[in-house]
């Protein structure tokens, strides 16, 4: 192990960016990207941190791409591919692949404690995961695995990759032009990596996995929550509908402001009986304000106003690690289009009805024309419970048939009016409720988890961490 103090450049001129290298810092990449002052910078910080570095091969018993296999409907064993990455923990929604096929192809088999770093494609290339699984999986050939040697901590390894100086790192090693770029395992070789204490690599690499943990929490409370929906309504989720090109249907189905073939599917028929079978009423007689989104320029800056896009909601929920902002001259354009806790948006163009209740961390945020804001009597309804229903299979169903466009599909005020919905005890909505907040919290939770693992190296890098936090946790 080295402890370096260099410098790794002199910066001749700034316009045009002219640059002296340090003669040991030119490898066999001869383009000036790859020298950009921001990359040299980054491993001058890197080397000059006061920690042991080594290479990153150094670390790690495996540096490999994964493998493309057939994937299949009816296959046993997870194959996880980029998508799946999210920087927060690897998505629970793989395609699979067949045994048979798993056991003729190891070099793509990932381990419990696994580093797995997107190698290929603009906007996902350098998201890092861990791979918490204790089941036999496989990547696909645009994922990387690194697998780290005993003594060393794989949450650590991915808490580094993920702060700003693996990103750097990650960017300056990447080769190809806008939409293909990659990242190879001969260039991850390059990687330089601070070694800290075995504590201080324990304490970070800790906090990664209890994020997994907290992660795992918040789906199995997502679970319950809409396996405790569907009990509610006592309906459950149906899929196996004939698939009729034409079908007949009574004239009392025959809706007058309807009259396009694709209304009267008979999924969407039977659909139909099988909810008014049950105690329902219509969002039309539930909703008491409502309100279509602001629409303004997409000029946003770092300070102002905090605006609500439609890619901020997920099912149930409003991510705001993304938000925007707009600027404060907007204040008139926006003034009528804020929403407040309780409140709940739905998405009304593109992907339509994703749906998601206003908490406390959003109050007064400013939202977008592509969602509608509804405001309901919370004497009597729950929010979190409309919202839960319009997110479960039988709102969604209502949706897909109520929607209409021809190449991007739209609601509107009055079709959303339309949705029925089963009445259930205010006291069951509540539980939804708490159910949902719960998993949130846990989600949020590990998210929060891994942002102070990352910025715990960056502050060892930059000589402000805090090593009391190490003993205190000991």
């Amino acid at each position: 192990m080295v402890i370096y103090k260099v410098n790794a450049y002199i910066s001749i001129m700034k316009k045009p960016n002219i640059i002296w290298i340090n003669s040991s810092f030119i490898d066999d990449r001869i383009n000036s990207n790859h020298y950009k002052e921001k990359m040299l910078t980054n491993i001058e910080n890197i080397l000059n941190s006061g920690l042991y570095i080594l290479k990153i091969n150094d670390i790690v018993e495996v540096n490999r791409r994964g493998k493309g296999l057939s994937v299949l409907k009816d296959g046993e064993i997870p194959n996880y591919k980029v998508r799946n990455l999210t920087n927060f923990g690897v998505d629970e929604e793989p395609d699979y692949v067949s045994k048979e096929d798993f056991i003729k192809n190891k070099s793509c088999h990932i381990k419990k404690g696994d580093v797995l770093l997107a190698s290929t494609g603009v906007g996902s290339l350098g998201k890092v995961d861990l791979f918490y699984g204790n089941f036999p999986a496989t990547v696909d050939g645009h994922i990387t695995i690194l697998r780290t040697k005993e003594n060393f901590d794989s949450g650590y390894l991915k808490a580094y990759l993920q702060s700003k100086y693996g990103q750097i790192m990650i960017e300056q090693n990447t080769l190809g032009s806008t939409g293909q770029t990659e990242l190879y395992p001969k260039d991850i070789e390059k990687f330089l990596i601070p070694i800290p204490s075995p504590e201080i690599q324990k304490y970070i690499g800790d906090k990664v996995r209890k994020a997994d943990e907290l992660r795992e929490e918040a789906k199995r409370l997502k679970k319950e929550a809409e396996t405790f929906l569907y009990e509610m309504l006592q309906l459950k989720p149906l899929n196996d509908f004939d698939k009729d090109m034409f079908s007949f249907v009574n004239s009392n189905y025959i809706d007058s402001e309807r009259l396009d073939s694709e209304y009267y599917k008979t999924k969407y028929i039977t659909l139909e009986k099988l909810l008014k079978s049950k105690k329902v009423t219509s969002f039309k007689d539930i909703i008491i304000e409502s309100k279509y989104g602001a629409s303004v320029p997409a000029d946003y800056t770092m300070v102002g106003i905090p605006f609500i896009r439609g890619n901020n909601l997920t099912d149930n929920e409003i991510n705001i690690d993304d938000i925007v902002y707009l600027n404060k001259k907007l204040k008139d354009e926006v003034k009528d289009h804020h929403v407040n806790t309780g409140d709940i948006l739905i998405t009304r163009s593109g992907t339509v009805g994703i749906s998601a209740v206003v908490d406390e961390k959003c109050d007064g945020f400013s939202f977008g024309s592509f969602m509608i804001k509804l405001r309901i009597d919370m004497r009597i309804w729950n929010p979190y419970y409309i919202a839960a229903f319009l997110n479960s299979f039988w709102g969604k169903w209502q949706i897909e048939r109520l929607q209409n466009g021809a190449v991007q599909q739209n609601i509107n005020l009055q079709e959303i009016g339309r949705i029925i919905i089963p009445i259930i005890s205010k006291e069951n909505q509540d539980k939804i409720e708490e159910l949902i907040k719960n998993y949130i919290n846990k989600k949020r939770q590990s998210k929060q988890l891994i942002q102070e693992a990352k910025q715990d190296v960056e502050d060892l890098i930059e000589g402000n961490f805090d090593m009391s936090k190490v003993k205190a946790n000991s």
